[in-house]
């Protein structure tokens, strides 16, 4: 039969009839561990997982005429009032999980089980407790025995036990359920959350187990901890609180001890557990029921430790331990292996805690100050004041304070650390004054206290009537340590004259104190609580005009404090310091932590780039490392550990920024999210596009000049901000479900797009995600360059249209000279498309990384991707892509000298380009270069002329570019046949046309053949301003090709006109870039040019081994015509350095190997030899 309580059905449901059954994924504990240990995707992917699970049951619970009552973790509790209905269902429910198939997360595979216990005709109840009655608790013979049963089946297996119950069932349970309250709707993602488990003591009655659950509500809200769920634990109940969601705290494992405590002593838990770590927190279940929870490692922890918990006991995890160490007592309990985990756990026990007070941790010396410390010492000559230490989370207020605090104990005043109660209690900050002067402990017991009061006020006020001491006294008992005694001497009391007395009391004591030198300082100040800042308040201003003390208090944030922050101090004067984040000093940190001895120096950049000046985050990072085993200590010195740098910050670091976070509005709070998924800057324009009527918010964020929130306008415009701290944006960003930053990032990349359209497509500078191009800066609007768009459409998980704009971005940095970022995107589009099979786009890409690999220098690895890309585009009838694979081939072959491969890849050029009249005239160049390396030039030109005149007014962007190269070619050609101002007509053309493409390179080199043009018409000085300024840009871009070649022209034109130093120097850069690039070609030239120069002013011992470079290579690859120059600079050589017979040899070589169209003509140098063979004979 089935009954409801004489309370009312929203109380208590009873029932020995019908199923209840308990289903448990296997092996849930180790899977948890494993896959929390790969990060935000390992625990999405488990919650996944999950979800599918609970799913898969609740849909057949639901068909079946069944209801879902509880997910607990990896379990599931769902009951049948049907019995018969319900036990098909179970079999069903086990072949529903093995449906689920095998899974795949990184390189672990694994196949979901489950096992089953069921029990019919038991006695079940379910009770509704705590507030609004939102919490339903699972009890009865049935509950108990299903929880043994489980234990004993294995994986797919189940069981089903028979009682004697024969009861109706009856549709009451379904409004039963129905009415709880929903589950709060905090928002799912990634946290550090401590949890806490708690068993109750027996209960044998709803409203005794109601009682408890509203006192742990209100111990959790205190703690501003979630109570979650009441789960069956054995025969009895547990309780799961988190701290960390909704709202995140810097001090949470502090505070789930301490919560864990006060459960255990105030409402007689009979055990508790605390672990903590990064989880995630959001709906759990199926479509038809779900509840709000964690997942994740940590909780699973948390429930092991209360299994092995003795009476009494609060078991820690050693994460947590270490967290919270110097805020709690803690005693090692044991190390041995628990049930699930892998390896053993190391369990702590909590003794007891500081009261809910933060002491200060000073693991290191105080770092720089120099300034804020000389004001405290101007303060403290003063003898009274007040000082404010204001600054962001962990920028080193507390250790300014302490430091502070030492020079005023050492200055002879009496120092009182005023500590901020943390969780809020009425007078806390005043009981932890009063608790510092009297010697009051936490564990002392109500009598102790009252003895330690007496005797301070004696002490301290013994002048006055003792009479009003003992009503002081009596006053501060109760309203400031909550003494039950003294709480009754007062009940009868008038409020006023308690407030009064209270006062007096205070202010008496501080006017005294003070006239004896006082120095009190309070910590995180704008967490204080109201009446102690009203009492205090009165306090300092009855002080004001004497000696009164001096007071010093830290605060976050810039500027003011808030009202209640601000009012003990509201008419005193007072001096303001903001701390701001240190500059390279701050790494004393890391030498300090580290012993002195040095770390690896990239690990310590990524330290520094990480903390970004903020002592707290470097201190914890470098713990983390060690602690973690990234670095270890090798002899004198820190080295890594093996792994990696990880990818989490610490916990305590992520809490602290994602407390700030949490506090935001609803509205600021998306906007950071979704700026924190747009990158390191951000701007109006995105926000309003996707947020639309939500900017306002923004001023939450960010404000003013000097901005209080976590972002901060950007100077080089006037709609964009950054993050003030890199940290803040990753602790946002990181925070944020995969599926969520993904659907971000979609929207985003198709916001970008869609703004820029109306610009069209943006100038790429090689900006990073989160940068606007530099057009951007010029016009004040905003553009997204393409390398923007395309990460964020790959993080979005569209690798098309990601490859794309890769490929995009590849071709704007090349043109605009950055082929460092040009081929790392090229490489990136290729990688994407390979995955993809997207034969045409991995063609686009290989012949962009093919071009970028040629300007680099880099030939020989262009040529097998060029190939790839020729057969791919001629397989899809892609002619024009054929054409480019075959003309970059070319160019490829010309700078790897291996001329004799040349008119195969111009046939294959000539059969793709077919009729099609642009591609004929863009080949036209290379099928002028058998021709012009056999010597017949009247030919070359005749065939590059005839592709000139063929369209005299390109039109379209390619059209421009390809009359660009055509003409750039023929003017190179005309000065070869000796037509000087034909070939500058033809090169100041193209120079016209490349001014109307985006190819910054293509520019460039028409002008430096323009200029040595130039030269051949002895027009020196237009030449060397056209030189230099090519040679600074092609330096600015990192386009070493090019750069090589201006500076070897520009030591030409200056030896010409006989500033042979000025050569030297260039002719030594030129070379250092050409063996950078590996451009054998130029490097023979430009050695053997040096090698010439040097002789020449008679420094030849430089000299020699350039020249054996130079004729190395010419030998070696046969690849210039001109290698009877360098014959005859040898000769030249040999002969200056006495070795007439080599120079005779080579000058026999020169002779057979004749030179005519050199600048440095042959002949010049030969006679030079004969000179000095001449010279050398008189002698």
């Amino acid at each position: 039969m089935t009954e409801t309580s004489s309370t009312g059905a929203d109380r208590f449901w009873r029932a020995d009839g019908g199923l209840l059954c308990l289903v448990d994924v296997t092996g849930f504990t180790p899977l948890t561990e494993e896959l929390t240990e790969l990060g935000p995707e390992g625990n999405e992917h488990l919650t996944g997982l999950l979800n599918a699970f609970f799913g898969a049951l609740t849909d057949e619970v639901a068909e079946a005429g069944g209801h879902t009552l509880q997910f607990g973790g990896d379990a599931y509790w769902g009951y049948f009032q049907n019995a018969d209905a319900g036990e098909r269902a179970c079999r069903r429910m086990l072949r529903r999980v093995a449906g689920l198939g095998e899974q795949v997360f990184g390189n672990r595979r694994y196949r979901l089980e489950a096992d089953l216990a069921a029990a019919r005709g038991m006695e079940l109840e379910l009770w509704r407790v705590g507030p609004d009655r939102r919490h339903l608790v699972l009890t009865g013979d049935a509950v108990v025995k299903v929880s043994r049963a489980e234990r004993l089946v294995g994986p797919g297996e189940y069981a089903v036990l028979h009682g004697g119950g024969r009861g109706t069932p009856v549709d009451d349970l379904a409004g039963f359920l129905s009415d709880r309250p929903a589950p709060p709707p905090h928002p799912a993602g990634l946290r550090p959350t401590t949890a806490v488990f708690a068993l109750f003591p027996r209960c044998t009655t709803p409203d005794v187990l109601d009682d408890l659950v509203i006192k742990a509500h209100h111990l959790c809200e205190r703690h501003e901890a979630l109570l979650a769920k009441i789960v069956p634990f054995d025969e009895r109940q547990a309780v799961l609180a988190l701290l960390g969601t909704p709202l995140a705290h810097d001090d949470d494992p502090r505070r789930g001890v301490n919560l864990a405590l006060e459960l255990v002593r105030d409402l007689g838990m009979t055990g508790a557990a605390v672990a903590g770590g990064y989880v995630y927190v959001g709906p759990v279940g199926g479509a038809s029921a779900w509840e709000y929870t964690a997942i994740g490692d940590p909780v699973n922890l948390a429930a092991r430790l209360l299994e092995a918990a003795g009476p009494g006991q609060v078991l820690v995890s050693e994460d947590t331990c270490r967290l919270c160490s110097a805020d709690v007592n803690l005693e090692l309990a044991w190390r041995k292996r628990v049930k699930g985990k892998t390896g053993e756990v190391t369990a702590w026990l909590a003794m007891g805690s500081h009261g809910g007070l933060r002491p200060t941790r000073l693991r290191y010396g105080l770092v720089g100050r120099r300034e804020e410390l000389s004001l405290v010492d101007r303060l403290l000559a003063r003898g009274s004041g007040v000082l404010y230490v204001m600054g962001d989370a962990g920028i080193g207020k507390s250790r300014l304070l302490a430091e502070a605090e030492n020079r005023a104990r050492a200055a002879g005043y009496r120092t009182v650390v005023g500590q901020v109660d943390q969780v809020h209690r009425d007078f806390g900050l005043l009981q932890s004054v009063f608790a510092t002067l009297a010697g009051v402990r936490e564990t002392d017991p109500p009598g102790s206290i009252v003895e330690k009061l007496d005797a301070l006020l004696e002490t301290e006020l013994a002048s006055s009537p003792e009479l009003d001491r003992r009503r002081w006294r009596t006053v501060i008992g109760a309203i400031v340590f909550h003494l039950e005694r003294d709480r009754r001497a007062i009940s009868g009391f008038a409020p006023e004259v308690v407030q009064n007395s209270l006062s007096e009391g205070v202010t008496a004591l501080l006017k005294k104190l003070a006239g004896d030198g006082l120095f009190l300082a309070v910590d995180d100040l704008h967490l204080a609580d109201e009446p102690s800042c009203a009492l205090l308040e009165t306090a300092l201003k009855a002080c004001a005009g004497t000696d009164g003390p001096v007071l010093a208090a830290s605060a976050r944030g810039e500027g003011r404090f808030a009202e209640t922050a601000r009012r003990p101090f509201f008419g005193l004067e007072a001096e303001e310091i903001a701390l701001g984040e240190l500059g390279d000093e701050v790494w004393q940190i890391g030498d300090e932590l580290l012993d002195g001895l040095p770390l690896e120096e990239e690990i310590r950049l990524w330290v520094l780039e990480k903390a970004q000046g903020n002592p707290f985050f470097l201190e914890q990072l470098v713990l983390d490392l060690i602690e973690r085993g990234f670095i270890v200590r090798r002899g004198d010195r820190w080295v890594a550990g093996g792994g990696y740098i990880p990818e989490r910050l610490p916990v305590n670091v992520f809490a602290t920024i994602l407390a700030r976070v949490d506090r935001l509005s609803p509205a600021s709070a998306e906007i950071l999210r979704l700026a924190s998924v747009i990158g390191g800057r951000f701007d109006e324009r995105l926000i309003e596009a996707l947020l639309p009527g939500r900017l306002e918010a923004l001023g939450e964020v960010a404000v003013g000049e000097k901005p209080t929130g976590l972002a901060a306008r950007d100077d080089r415009e006037e709609l964009a901000y950054l993050f003030r701290h890199s940290l803040v944006r990753e602790v946002t960003y990181r925070s944020l479900l995969v599926e969520q930053r993904k659907r971000l990032h979609h929207d985003v990349a198709r916001t970008m797009v869609d703004l820029n359209e109306p610009q069209g497509e943006p100038s790429e500078a090689g900006n990073a995600p989160g940068e606007a191009s530099e057009a951007s800066y010029a016009s004040g609007k905003p553009s997204y360059a393409p390398g923007e768009i395309a990460v964020h459409f790959e993080r979005a998980g569209r690798p098309s249209e990601a490859a794309g704009y890769f490929l995009k971005s590849a071709e704007g940095k090349k043109n605009y000279g950055s082929y460092g970022p040009a081929e790392v995107e090229a490489r990136r589009a290729l990688e994407l498309a390979g995955g993809l099979d997207d034969n045409r786009l991995a063609c686009s890409s290989r012949i962009a990384l093919a071009s970028i690999l040629t300007q680099l220098g880099r030939s020989d690895e262009s040529l097998p991707l060029l190939e790839e890309a020729y057969g791919s585009a001629s397989a899809v009838s892609d002619w024009w892509s054929a054409v480019q694979a075959c003309r970059l081939a070319v160019q490829s072959l010309l700078r790897l000298s291996r001329i004799s491969q040349i008119p195969d890849w111009v046939s294959r050029a000539e059969e793709a380009a077919g009729d099609d009249l642009l591609l004929k005239i863009s080949i036209a160049p290379m099928r002028s270069y058998p021709d012009l390396y056999a010597r017949r030039l009247d030919r070359a030109v005749e065939i590059v002329e005839e592709a000139a005149g063929l369209m005299p007014d390109p039109r379209t962007d390619e059209e421009v570019r390809t009359m660009a190269l055509v003409h750039g070619n023929l003017g190179v050609l005309y000065a070869q046949v000796d037509l000087p101002s034909e070939s500058e007509r033809q090169l100041r053309r193209a120079i016209e046309l490349s001014e109307r493409t985006d190819d910054r390179t293509l520019l460039l080199d028409n002008q430096c053949n323009l200029a040595v043009i130039l030269t051949e018409v002895s027009r020196y000085d237009e030449a060397l301003a056209i030189l230099h300024s090519c040679a600074e840009e092609y330096e600015a871009m990192g386009y070493y090709l090019g750069l090589s070649l201006a500076l070897f022209n520009l030591a030409r034109i200056e030896a010409e006109v006989g500033e042979e130093e000025l050569a030297i120097a260039d002719l030594e850069r030129s070379l250092s870039f050409s063996r950078r690039i590996k451009d054998i070609h130029r490097i023979a030239r430009a050695a053997s040019l040096l090698g010439y120069y040097l002789v020449r002013l008679g420094r030849p011992e430089g000299a020699g081994a350039l020249l054996e470079e130079a004729l190395g290579l010419y030998e070696e690859h046969d690849f210039d015509i001109k290698k009877g120059l360098v014959y005859a600079i040898r000769a030249y050589y040999d002969a200056r350095t006495g070795d007439a017979e080599s120079a005779r040899r080579y000058m026999r070589l020169a002779e057979e190997n004749p030179v005519t169209d050199s600048q440095l003509p042959q002949n010049e140098v030969l006679g030079l030899v004969r000179e000095a063979l001449k010279e050398a004979e008189n002698a």
